[in-house]
């Protein structure tokens, strides 16, 4: 079985972000490690307001 970079969606939990806003009353942010943007986009709508986004440039070679 081939090792995919990325994160599932069904694994995400992005409802935790609202949850970590209201604890730390603090600018929140999500770390984005799955392919596409909808992710980003509903961290953001949770009220992330800094978006850092992994990508890979050949899924094929080795490294992490």
């Amino acid at each position: 079985m081939e090792n995919k970079y990325g994160g599932s969606a069904k694994n995400l939990n992005l409802k935790s972000l609202t949850y970590l806003k209201k604890l730390f009353k603090k600018t929140i942010g999500y770390s984005d490690h799955t392919t596409g943007l909808i992710a980003p986009v509903i961290a953001v709508s949770l009220g992330a307001k800094i978006i850092e986004k992994h990508i890979t440039i050949n899924s094929k070679k080795k490294g992490a």
